[in-house]
């Protein structure tokens, strides 16, 4: 020891300390990639939960559509809605040259539905402007499954009026007017609804 000279004593503390810095810089790589594999790992972790969040978010807002879906399916079997038709066919009295037609307004869902008014109206096919009122009711309750039925009555003086001739036959008459059934009643969200129907139509 005691024939180690300075420059020899710093030459090998040199060389023990670039031993150090390589042990260390070598630890350090072992350790990036250690710490690179941990990153990779995570960020397989952070996608794979962020597709299961996805595919529940999806899940949730099909079943979420699906139950809004009934609701709208179950409300409008709740909706009243009336159907308005002809009753057997057309009639025609030789005897007092009349035309009659019978008809039946039948509600569909579960609510009863007031009929603010019913109304017949004859139309002159070829023009419109010309039109009688034939019948007019208010204030019917109509119940679910019950039928109402009605008839009316078309005269000579009533094809006069809208400037049609009296002729006894069917196809002459379906084919100059029009017989219009209207029902007009108030909907669940308070608005006015309006059915027509041509008796006449085929």
């Amino acid at each position: 020891m005691d024939g180690l000279t300075t420059p020899l004593a710093l030459t090998i503390a040199a060389g023990a300390i670039l031993v150090g810095l390589v042990v260390v810089a070598v630890a350090l790589l072992q350790q990036a990639g250690a710490l690179k594999r941990l990153l990779v790992i995570l960020d397989d972790m952070r996608q794979g939960l962020q597709i299961l969040q996805d595919n529940q978010a999806h899940h949730a807002g099909e079943k979420l559509a699906i139950k809004r879906r009934k609701l709208e399916l179950a409300e409008r079997d709740r909706e009243p809605g009336l159907v308005v038709r002809m009753r057997g066919t057309l009639t025609l009295l030789e005897d007092s040259q009349e035309f009659k037609a019978s008809y039946f307004i039948l509600v569909m869902g579960s609510r009863r539905v007031l009929a603010d008014r019913i109304k017949a109206v004859l139309v002159n096919t070829r023009d419109p402007d010309l039109s009688i009122t034939l019948d007019a009711l208010g204030g019917f309750v109509l119940e679910p499954g019950q039928a109402h039925e009605g008839e009316v009555t078309v005269a000579v003086r009533d094809l006069a009026r809208i400037n049609l001739p009296f002729v006894p036959e069917f196809k002459f008459f379906r084919e100059s007017c029009r017989m219009v059934l209207s029902v007009e009643y108030e909907g669940v969200d308070g608005k006015t609804v309006l059915v027509e129907r041509d008796l006449l139509e085929r």
